[in-house]
């Protein structure tokens, strides 16, 4: 990876998607629909370092956050209906006081962990695919983008639908698999599987360590 390498850093970003508190923490959003949080804490770890070696190498690194307007104008009826009877409907109030994916509230930033430093473009929209309603394409061709390495949470929604947006426009997409987690663990190994049919339908995988030494 990718077919038609080697690649300078400057054609390769880092998209580091969803890593909010809101998936991570136990009074998060995903906790309170059932969900491990347990591997998307284990995944935080392992992309740290890979998070590291990008700044250190020159590539870009683009964040991702899913949430809403706080006033729902931009959360559809269904998205609302369906996390409501998950457990833990968008807009309503965490033990905390956190409102789950809501823009502004402590559960929808960025885990400390992976923060973004100065320079590093955070994307925000309310979709799963983080292409729609957002200017991430934009800013990916303006910094003359081409392959994209994606971690994040998790695996069989945002990242799933994120990295088929990407192959859809031409991007080469490259999955780390320690550095993504599933709602339910069980649903993982069947999404890293799809990246590879018909010889890599959607890109590569590799898992942190291999991507950590290139």
């Amino acid at each position: 990876w990718p077919h038609d390498g080697p690649c300078r850093p400057d054609e390769v970003a880092l998209l580091l998607i969803d890593f909010q508190s809101d998936f991570i923490d136990a009074d998060g959003y995903l906790a309170k629909v059932g969900g491990d949080i347990k591997p998307a804490q284990e995944a935080v770890m392992k992309v740290k370092p890979i998070l590291e070696a990008a700044r250190s190498a020159g590539v870009r690194v683009f964040h991702t956050r899913e949430g809403h307007r706080p006033s729902l104008a931009d959360l559809s009826k269904y998205k609302k209906w369906r996390s409501q009877r998950a457990g833990a409907e968008v807009g309503a109030s965490s033990e905390t006081g956190s409102m789950f994916l809501v823009r502004g509230s402590p559960g929808w930033d960025i885990t400390p962990e992976l923060a973004p430093i100065e320079g590093e473009e955070v994307i925000d929209g309310p979709g799963y695919d983080k292409f729609m309603h957002t200017d991430l394409e934009h800013c990916l061709r303006c910094a003359g983008i081409k392959y994209l390495i994606v971690a994040g949470l998790t695996t069989e929604v945002c990242v799933s639908s994120t990295v088929r947006g990407a192959t859809e426009r031409g991007f080469e997409c490259l999955l780390v698999t320690d550095g993504t987690a599933a709602t339910e663990q069980n649903h993982l190994r069947p999404h890293i599987d799809t990246m590879l049919v018909e010889g890599g339908i959607f890109g590569s995988v590799a898992d942190a360590h291999h991507v950590l030494v290139a």
